[in-house]
């Protein structure tokens, strides 16, 4: 982040604990903020991080502390990132079923949708599977 960046965050921190902002302040904050950072601090973590920390925090605002509120930001995004991809990867790797009257991914077939939910829905589970393959899809060879 620059200066003016800095400057911006700490007017948001000065908002909550009533400090007093000051150009070498603002120098150091952003010197701290900037050191030893493989990925440099945006100012739109900063600006998420300073609500989180004080909503959380009772401890007057130091440099570490918004690195380390933005750290945690990070990781959990990544987390997010990670669990939503994983699960898309094995999503992908299921088969889909395929219905046998219109040769559609059942996902793809509104009438075989419409029965599997208005007709049978007194079915759930396994139970509806079981049916669905007895008398809606085409073999599992032919699932995509």
């Amino acid at each position: 982040m620059n200066e003016v960046e800095v400057a911006k965050v700490l007017a948001m921190v000065s908002a909550l604990d009533s400090r007093n902002v000051n150009e070498p302040m603002v120098k150091m904050w952003t010197k701290v903020l900037n050191e030893n950072t493989a990925s440099p601090w945006t100012y739109d973590e900063a600006t998420a991080a300073v609500p989180t920390y004080f909503a959380t925090q009772t401890e007057y605002l130091s440099p570490r502390g918004l690195i380390v509120t933005m750290k945690q930001a990070r990781e959990r995004l990544a987390e997010e990132r990670h669990s939503r991809e994983l699960s898309e990867v094995e999503w992908r790797k299921t088969p889909e079923p395929v219905c046998r009257e219109h040769s559609k991914r059942i996902t793809h077939c509104l009438e075989c949708c419409s029965v599997l939910h208005f007709q049978v829905a007194h079915m759930a589970g396994e139970n509806l599977h079981r049916w669905a393959i007895a008398n809606l899809y085409q073999p599992e060879e032919a699932w995509v």
